[in-house]
């Protein structure tokens, strides 16, 4: 039985772009700083199935400005952001400046997996993201 993963991130993304916050396949490294779209931190990292059968559990709380919550599955094999596919429409959760903190449950239905924060046209002027990974042999206990 491993412990946990616990990650705190409070990168704010710019205007109109991401924070990939969590990815399998770069497990820590490139991550938590803000993308632009098309920029390089949003394709897939070098390592695979190392996560498999994880959970995640997060909870987010923006202030200012709304910002969207990505639950991605790697679904390609070209190497490019392309590969990355927004897991079904609860894959997408929105979090509401000022209001309730989002807390959510996910279980991946890829081996590679990711967890981006993604800001509007305007970006909020807080993000708090708090994420806990649960290995595979432990879901459920």
């Amino acid at each position: 039985m491993r412990d946990p993963l616990s990650v705190d991130c409070t990168t704010v993304p710019a205007n109109s772009a991401f924070v990939v916050v969590l990815d399998s396949t770069r497990g820590l490294m490139n991550t938590q700083t803000s993308v632009a779209t098309g920029g390089a931190g949003l394709v897939p990292g070098p390592y695979r199935s190392r996560w498999a059968g994880a959970a995640v559990r997060y909870t987010a709380l923006c202030t200012t400005q709304n910002e969207t919550v990505l639950e991605q599955i790697l679904t390609g094999k070209a190497g490019t952001a392309a590969d990355w596919e927004t897991q079904g429409a609860a894959g997408s959760q929105t979090v509401t400046a000022g209001g309730t903190t989002l807390a959510r449950e996910w279980k991946p239905l890829g081996h590679d997996f990711r967890l981006v924060v993604q800001a509007g046209a305007t970006a909020p002027a807080t993000s708090v993201l708090q994420v806990t990974v649960i290995w595979g042999e432990d879901v459920g206990s």
